[in-house]
């Protein structure tokens, strides 16, 4: 056995951290003596100090009630209590008291955020709590002044799916895996504030709600830096990155929003990128000489939650004394970035948020010295007249600007008019692409960066997906094209004649882009690529299209050509012509047919733009942009940006290159250093070699056996931790293999990719592994596997049986060897145990044991093996019945008779046994049956999810085991058990 544990390797580092950080350990048994029961989740006692602590003022009657504000929350589910709660912790409550001068509102805090050493700090381990159903022991809890702000589950680095299993672990705990089973315990979450999964050599945080993709990385320990931590792991980065005192305050009050997306509410909690630009900004803000340099860039990558930095800022200004009173201007270029912006500060931030609706509203508004966000796009500094010099509006340096995609505008007129009626304002640029090599005017502008967080730390973060680039039907491509040559290939179904007279008109490179031949032409491909890549998958696509005109030919022609259901947004201009003034929807309309495209379960699958949605547009189900237009610089860098949100399974956006922008990248995008462009977008033919790699990971345990034996194959995979590292291998193989199908390029992993949807299906079904099930991968992939499993015909592969079903005995024999029967036969038993071991423990333990010994036996002795594991099936077909009818029992008061047979002391029971003993034969049969009475008894209606219904039963059955002789120790032994088993037989 390894000496390298869960504990040893992860669990303790991480206390040890921990307490490095100042935190002080608590051993779980003494907590255990603070708490009433294990459904206590607060350490009361020291919530009640620490209160008393922060307020000294309160009297023990307003102590009691702002104990129970926390002890007691009620909520229709644990997002909102835990909404709730957070709103308690940050915004704090009132309580009336007299203090002097009459009773009146007293402000009361749970957590002292200005003062960090007036709170405690404690740490402990296997800290269990009682849920609904079972008891859950989380590895690491993290309490400030007894509440419980942070939950650490900790797995072995050595452990294939550490990450995965750990963060399945806490949405089991917080009940989020299956809520209709209550298998966690939700109290334990409602005062919680971040949840971290790790192994050591790798750790991510979420929030309570998030899903696997959700879970991030911690990347940087700031304020602390990776020297000071001195030896350690990734574990050690996020641990000192979020659970440094200052920072856990900081995060806790400053750095979380909810959000309420399409009816569900959504927690979110800073990633590292956010924090250390909110904090490093103001930093610059307070301790700066003047507004020059109090000025600057923060460039963080599309994609990554530039808005959620800025409502971050906005909120701490409004904590920070010095900067407290500003006056706060976000500055925008475009309407719909405007609105964008606005909706997510109204969702998001509790200030008071106004947006400009006139010239004159914003000038009234910056004259006054007024702490409030203002929301204006830079249009909105035009001059009254372009001969008179735009007034001075306000002179004060409690002003602070925040400029989105500050590159676009800030050099025009409209910028300089913002300057000069804002002369000491502090600016701070917002942009999503980085500054160019030429570009002096925003670093003379804004100042240098303040904070980076480049294409590349965003795709490894998991922040981002990669974006990829294909270019099709080269023929038709425009950027770069001979026009002659091109104008031919589009108009090669004309006759001569009609080809001169189309070139007396004016003939150039966006008259044969929205040629509708051409245009047809690419629908037919586009069509052809979604159906077969993006749809399978569940995604949508946007079309890009190289005028107005040409957009509404493409949604034309999709539409006539069969296509998938398509939508059109462009903006309108005075004397539009009907072909194209039709599709100018009004607001009403754009912002449905955007709501739907939005939707995963709407039909709306492509949406057809211009100029409009390219920039601001979050639309995570988008996957491909097709891409018809001439782009280049900043707008190329974030119309792409448009495909890189994470959603569900998807590995990558894609850019699929109709135009020819992708032929000349380099020049598209020559005016940015190669450094920060690093990342930003490849050829989908540099992810061949990570298909290669990952085909060949997965093919290699399989090197030394006949690939032909599927039996030999699936007898490789009979070690779980093998198995667990197949499964990765397989898994990252078949991500690849998704981004990729159908291209050509994959013909040559074909024969791989069956042969090992094949094994994995097959080792699925006879290990009954239910951790194999494609979490991850694409709906395309899994498809295709499908596909394989039921064209192979192999009975192994289509579905497992169980030992109970008719058709067991000719599955096993239809197997082609001993050793592939023996195999069956034994995992169907292990299965079979494992979905019943809940209902009688000690019978079904005592069936592990005999079929473990059986294995020891005759390992590898294949022919008795399956004869001997035949024989235990044989008994386990009917032998819990049979047993349970020898001792005149049900099946259910068979189960408690085990378990009261673990604790049986005949010689206590004499006298009972001399009564009982004619009428029963064995006195545990007697016990059985009259803790199965009361047990009946005490089960009234939701009786799991009442305290009092079960502190009822539970008095019930220690005064019954007392009555059987039974200690008053052994008696709440048993009665805990006892309970357990009642939960799943009467459970209701």
């Amino acid at each position: 056995m390894s000496i390298w544990t869960e504990e040893s390797e992860v669990e303790l580092p991480a206390i040890k951290r921990l307490k490095w950080l100042g935190y002080t350990y608590v051993e779980p048994e003494v907590l255990m003596e603070e708490r009433e029961s294990l459904k206590e989740v607060i350490l009361v006692k020291r919530l009640r100090e620490a209160i008393k602590r922060i307020n000294p003022w309160i009297d023990d009657v307003n102590l009691d009630k702002a104990v129970r504000r926390l002890t007691h929350v009620s909520a229709v589910g644990l997002m909102e209590g835990n909404r709730d709660v957070y709103e308690m912790l940050t915004s704090h409550i009132s309580l009336e008291q007299d203090l002097g001068t009459g009773k009146k509102g007293q402000t009361v805090k749970f957590i002292d955020y200005e003062n960090i050493d007036n709170n405690e700090f404690i740490v402990t381990r296997q800290y269990k709590v009682q849920g609904v159903k079972e008891t859950i022991i989380p590895d690491i809890v993290v309490f400030i002044n007894g509440l419980p702000i942070g939950v650490i589950e900790c797995k072995a680095e050595s452990r294939p799916n550490a990450m995965e299993e750990g963060i399945k672990q806490l949405l089991k705990y917080t009940n989020m895996r299956k809520p209709e089973e209550n298998e966690g315990a939700e109290k334990l979450f409602y005062t919680n504030q971040v949840l971290v999964s790790t192994f050591g050599g790798g750790a991510k945080f979420g929030t309570v709600g998030a899903g696997y993709d959700h879970y991030l990385e911690w990347k940087d320990p700031y304020p602390l830096s990776i020297k000071d931590l001195g030896k350690h792991k990734i574990q050690d980065i996020l641990l000192a990155g979020i659970f440094k005192k200052e920072n856990i305050l900081d995060l806790i009050q400053n750095f979380i929003v909810y959000e309420s997306v399409n009816g569900k509410l959504i927690k979110k909690l800073a990633r590292y990128q956010q924090f250390r630009a909110v904090n490093r900004t103001l930093e610059r803000l307070i301790n700066a000489k003047n507004s020059k340099e109090r000025s600057g860039v923060i460039w963080h990558t599309q994609g990554s939650g530039k808005s959620l930095t800025m409502v971050y800022l906005c909120g701490k200004i409004r904590r920070i004394p010095e900067v407290k009173a500003s006056t706060i201007l976000i500055i925008t270029d475009r309407v719909d970035l405007d609105e964008q912006i606005t909706n997510t500060f109204r969702k998001t931030s509790g200030d008071e948020v106004i947006h400009i609706g006139s010239r004159r509203q914003l000038r009234e508004l910056l004259t006054k010295d007024k702490s409030v966000v203002i929301m204006s796009t830079i249009h909105k500094f035009l001059g009254v007249d372009e001969d008179v010099e735009y007034p001075v509006l306000s002179e004060s340096e409690n002003i602070i600007v925040m400029v989105d995609e500050a590159h676009r505008t800030q050099y025009s007129d409209l910028a300089r008019n913002m300057r000069t009626a804002l002369p000491n304002a502090a600016y701070l640029g917002f942009t999503g692409t980085p500054i160019s090599k030429i570009d002096k005017n925003t670093r003379r502008t804004f100042g240098d960066y303040i904070d980076k967080y480049p294409f590349n730390a965003a795709i490894k973060d998991g922040a981002t997906v990669p974006i990829l680039y294909e270019g099709r039907k080269p023929e038709l491509m425009v950027e770069g094209a001979n026009l002659e040559e091109l104008f031919d290939r589009v108009f090669y179904n004309k006759t001569p004649e009609e080809k001169a007279e189309i070139k007396k008109r004016y003939v150039n490179a966006t008259y044969i882009a929205e040629s509708p031949s051409r245009i047809k032409a690419i629908c037919l491909d586009l069509i052809k690529h979604f159906e077969e890549r993006v749809k399978p998958n569940g995604y949508k696509a946007m079309v890009v299209a190289s005028s107005r005109l040409a957009a509404v030919r493409y949604l034309e022609t999709l539409r006539e050509l069969n296509g998938p259901e398509a939508e059109i947004i462009i903006s309108g201009q005075q004397n539009d012509e009907a072909d194209i003034a039709k599709y100018v929807y009004d607001k009403d309309k754009q912002k449905d047919i955007i709501n739907r495209f939005k939707n995963d379960k709407d039909n709306l699958s492509i949406l057809v733009v211009n100029n409009m949605l390219l920039t601001g547009f979050d639309a995570p189900v988008v996957q491909v942009m097709y891409l018809d237009r001439s782009l280049k610089e900043h707008n190329l860098l974030q119309a792409i940006a448009r495909v890189n949100r994470k959603y569900k399974d998807k590995q990558a956006g894609i850019i699929v290159d109709y135009f020819g922008v992708s032929k000349h990248l380099h020049q598209a995008l020559e005016i940015f250093s190669d450094e920060d462009i690093e990342g930003a977008l490849k050829p989908v033919s540099d992810i061949l070699p990570y298909l290669d790699n990952a085909g060949r990971e997965a093919v290699k345990y399989f090197r030394n056996v006949d690939r032909n034996d599927l039996e030999e194959c699936i007898y490789v995979l009979k070690d779980k931790n093998i198995r667990d590292e197949f499964n990765a291998a397989f898994k990252e193989f078949a991500r690849y293999y998704d981004i990729l199908m159908p291209d050509p390029l994959v013909n040559k992993y074909k024969a791989d990719f069956k042969f090992l949807s094949l094994v994995y299906a097959a080792a699925k079904n006879r290990y009954r592994d239910d951790f194999m099930n494609l979490e991850g991968c694409g709906e395309k992939v899994r498809k295709l596997i499908e596909e394989h499993i039921r064209s192979s015909g192999i009975s192994t592969v289509i579905k497992p049986i169980s030992i109970i079903d008719k058709g067991f005995d000719a599955h096993v024999k239809g197997l082609t060897s001993k050793k592939a029967q023996a195999s069956e036969i034994e995992h169907a038993i292990r299965h079979y145990i494992s979905v019943n071991i809940d209902k009688d423990p000690v019978y079904y333990k005592t069936l592990l044991e005999r079929l473990e010994e059986i294995i020891r036996k005759y390992d590898e002795s294949w022919e008795q093996l399956a004869m001997e594991l035949e024989k235990l099936r044989d008994d386990i077909k009917t032998g819990h019945r049979d047993e349970a009818e020898d001792k005149g029992l049900s099946e259910v008061e068979y189960a408690f008779y085990g378990l009261l047979k673990k604790f049986e002391r005949d010689e206590v029971f004499e006298d009972m046994v001399a009564e009982k003993g004619e009428e029963y034969g064995d006195v545990t049969v007697y016990r059985a049956k009259e803790v199965v009475k009361k047990v009946k008894k005490c089960a009234v209606v939701d009786w799991t999810k009442r305290d009092d219904a079960q502190k009822d039963m539970k008095k019930e059955l220690k005064g019954l085991l007392r009555s059987f002789g039974y200690s008053l120790r052994e008696a709440n032994e048993i009665t805990a058990e006892i309970v357990e088993l009642a939960k799943v037989h009467f459970g209701r």
